[in-house]
């Protein structure tokens, strides 16, 4: 067994807390994302925006997802 792989598709429990810290960046991303959307005219760059804001909440998450297991 190959303890990165299992790490890296592992469920983890979260914590209300957790919760709560995930939904406000995904919020705060969103709101992000609309912001984006009226001041920017639709091109390759304004998707490519909106891409990496989506990349950027996914490493976010889970950062916050691991942050438990990787102390232990």
């Amino acid at each position: 067994m190959d303890k990165t792989i299992e790490d890296d598709f592992k469920h983890y429990d979260l914590t209300p807390e957790q919760v709560s810290r995930i939904k406000g960046i995904k919020h705060l991303a969103k709101a992000l994302s609309y912001e984006l959307s009226l001041k920017c005219p639709n091109s390759t760059e304004s998707y490519a925006a909106n891409k990496k804001l989506q990349e950027a909440v996914m490493w976010a998450v889970a950062s916050i997802e691991r942050e438990k297991s990787e102390g232990a």
